[in-house]
């Protein structure tokens, strides 16, 4: 890919810009942003981070591809955790840019901070970075700003309310701040991106040790909770992140973006399709009745399987004849074959009187 930019495009430099609307841009950004998740999903996190770390710095103000709703957890993913922090606190700014890569002017400016992920993620950052007491409290803020998010974070990460461990937070998820929580089917802005903060971000909340921060940081909000810190709309240059994707969408938001789908929008989640376990190709060799190449086991077989067998093959083949005609081409004819449908048309020619009738079973008698 290095072969899409001249000389003087310095990526290393952090100060290139590419205009995603420009040429071809768009197909080096969308390839750029399927080897991040392919790599991603291989479980190389720290390439992954690489690449979309490379992708927001083309376009850090515009990020034509969304790529801070999963940036921050390959971040996380790779233990690059100081890189978060400063992101959030870079006070880069959110910009909205048209078809033609022009900007749309905002009365006030809109940072990254604004994202509801980021707010989690940086609260998780500074804990793994040993700042306990500020990632409690900011972590605690932030759900008290989006508490909608709670319910579904821990359903995600499978934490049981009723074990020993979280007996005591059992009130906390279930009182009335979180359980009467706005639902994440509603089709705002808010709850789709925290829809798609608990798609990609939920692996990093099931470790003991982080799950007992967050539901610290649940009773800290639950304790100190006010009606007024409730967010229930962003910026509206926030709402540029609505186009972006992710499996399990909800039909009212998927209706509301579909066509924006058909443009090529991205999904950020690691979800694959995979085959049933009865699928043929996912069982076990000699599930099939063969070995494994799928071919019929003839050493452990009976012979007088064997020779029923043989015995309806001949009858098939004497009642079909053959399928190619003896005066072709000889090379074609050898090389057609080489196929086991195929064989040749026999005259009636009486076979010599030594031939064995069978030669794979023969009677014990003879």
């Amino acid at each position: 890919m290095e072969l899409a930019w001249g000389e003087q495009f310095h990526v290393t430099s952090g100060l290139c810009r590419m205009d995603i609307a420009s040429g071809d841009n768009k197909s080096f950004y969308r390839a750029l942003f399927f080897l991040m998740r392919h790599v991603g999903r291989r479980g190389c996190v720290r390439s992954a981070f690489e690449i979309a770390k490379l992708i927001w710095s083309l376009d850090p103000k515009g990020d034509p591809l969304h790529v801070l709703l999963c940036l921050d957890y390959y971040a996380l993913s790779a233990r690059q955790c100081q890189f978060v922090v400063d992101l959030f606190e870079s006070n880069t700014e959110i910009v909205f840019r048209t078809d033609k890569a022009v900007a749309v002017p905002s009365l006030a400016p809109v940072t990254v901070a604004a994202l509801p992920g980021l707010q989690m993620s940086v609260a998780l950052a500074r804990y793994l970075l040993g700042d306990v007491a500020r990632a409690t409290a900011d972590l605690a803020s932030t759900l008290s700003k989006f508490p909608q998010v709670l319910v579904p974070l821990t359903e995600k990460c499978g934490i049981s309310t009723t074990s020993s461990t979280f007996l005591l937070a059992q009130d906390v998820i279930c009182s009335a701040v979180f359980a009467n929580a706005p639902h994440l089917d509603d089709h705002g802005v808010v709850s789709h991106l925290l829809h798609i903060y608990v798609t990609r971000h939920a692996s990093l909340w099931k470790v003991n040790d982080i799950q007992s921060f967050l539901l610290q940081a649940a009773v800290q909000a639950s304790a100190s909770y006010n009606r007024g810190t409730f967010v229930t709309e962003l910026p509206p240059l926030v709402h540029k992140y609505k186009r972006a994707m992710s499996p399990g969408t909800t039909r009212r938001v998927a209706d509301t973006v579909c066509s924006l789908r058909r443009t090529g929008r991205l999904d950020f989640s690691d979800e694959v399709t995979t085959l049933p376990p009865d699928h043929p190709m996912m069982m076990q060799p000699g599930a099939r009745g063969g070995d494994a190449d799928g071919m019929l086991d003839l050493d452990n077989m009976d012979p007088a399987m064997i020779a029923q067998l043989q015995a309806q093959l001949e009858a098939e083949q004497a009642r079909n004849g053959g399928n190619l005609p003896a005066d072709a081409h000889p090379l074609l004819l050898f090389l057609q074959t080489l196929l086991p449908w195929n064989r040749l048309q026999q005259p009636g020619a009486q076979r010599p009187a030594n031939f064995d009738e069978n030669p794979v079973y023969q009677p014990a008698d003879e």
